[in-house]
């Protein structure tokens, strides 16, 4: 099925998969015309990851235990090329011993076949199904939310951190009976320059960062760089990071130091 097609099936946009695909680096088929090509595998595979993201696991935790999957799928591929091989030793064994026996009776020509050891399906369980009982297996993860001195302003319980398609949000533990959710604010340690609220970090919508008030639009204190505590001793004004070196934001004061001199 199409990507589309693909979306509608598990509830999500189609940029959700597009951006799983990348973070978790999955090898999508696609068809003539270049044009991602969904199968039930992969349906299934993107089921478990929605089910994983809503319990709170990072994109990061799941690539790894795909790894781990197809690392499992690996050594038992290797597994059964080496007891082929073992299989293949013995017939050839078996071989020479009847030739020799039946030196004799070229009519009766040794059959490797007859001398294959069959092996149960209780005795091995086929290959593909050790991916979908790690897959099954991670159902069942979970990781603790973390817990923030935020109030959810409807039920009064402290929102946590949770993990979205674009990076952390804010949700109330109270979920499903309580749907409220707010933006994450990642704060940086140093008070708007402006008015005095913390400075958080941003995403532009083209994912750029930058940094800005959390009192916006009250205040419209922005900076593509990182702005630092310190004060500038020459005019007064705030600093920014670059590099390795603070500089007055003030581009007509010109004051610069090292960041050493500030740990100092």
């Amino acid at each position: 099925m199409t990507i589309k097609e693909a979306a509608k099936k598990l509830h999500v946009e189609a940029h959700v998969l597009r951006y799983w695909e990348d973070e978790l680096k999955l090898d999508i088929k696609r068809n003539a015309q270049g044009h991602r090509y969904y199968d039930d595998r992969d349906i299934r595979l993107f089921e478990s990851v929605k089910a994983m993201k809503e319990e709170g696991l990072m994109l990061k935790d799941i690539r790894n235990a795909i790894i781990r999957a197809k690392r499992a799928k690996s050594e038992e591929d290797a597994l059964d090329s080496t007891e082929e091989k073992n299989e293949g030793n013995a017939q050839t064994i078996d071989c020479a011993k009847t030739a020799q026996e039946e030196t004799d009776n070229e009519d009766k020509p040794c059959k490797p076949e007859a001398n294959i050891k069959r092996t149960s399906s209780v005795e091995l369980r086929p290959v593909h199904t050790r991916i979908d009982e790690a897959e099954k297996e991670l159902e069942h993860v979970k990781i603790e939310d973390e817990v923030t001195d935020v109030i959810c302003d409807k039920c009064g319980r402290n929102m946590v951190i949770k993990y979205g398609p674009h990076g952390k949000f804010l949700g109330c533990p109270g979920f499903p009976e309580c749907h409220n959710t707010k933006p994450y604010l990642e704060k940086i340690g140093v008070a708007c320059p402006k008015c005095g609220k913390d400075v958080i970090l941003k995403k532009t919508k083209k994912g750029r960062m930058f940094y800005g008030c959390e009192g916006y639009p009250e205040c419209d204190f922005v900076s593509w760089q990182k702005p630092s505590d310190k004060k500038c001793p020459k005019c007064g004004g705030y600093m920014i990071e670059k590099g390795s070196k603070l500089v007055c934001a003030d581009e007509t004061c010109g004051y610069v130091e090292s960041k050493n001199d500030k740990e100092q």
